[in-house]
């Protein structure tokens, strides 16, 4: 990420803590807007690796947050318009038949 974006990551990112010290639970911590610019920010990295490494980082991101708010991450990402499959999803994906290769 470019500087400025990363600081910006940053700043979003250890806001959490200080917010959970302050008694906030996690739904008033993990706004969908604060998903959202998390995200936003997220899929403009770039990977050496590829688009495939990113996507696949952004929907790992749901690893570290907390049960009740990875819907939301989802629906944000969703509505983000990004090509991220999420675990949960690949079972609903049709793959192309292989078995004559």
């Amino acid at each position: 990420l470019p500087r400025e974006e990363l600081q910006r990551l940053q700043r979003l990112l250890f806001g959490f803590r200080g917010r959970k010290r302050e008694g906030l639970g996690a739904q008033e911590i993990f706004t969908e807007d604060v998903l959202k610019d998390i995200a936003s920010l997220l899929l403009m990295a770039k990977f050496s690796e590829g688009r495939v490494a990113l996507l696949a980082w952004v929907a790992g991101f749901e690893d570290s947050l907390p049960q009740i708010m990875r819907p939301v991450w989802h629906a944000v990402v969703d509505r983000l318009g990004s090509e991220v499959i999420f675990p949960r999803q690949v079972g609903s994906v049709a793959f192309p038949d292989l078995q004559g290769l």
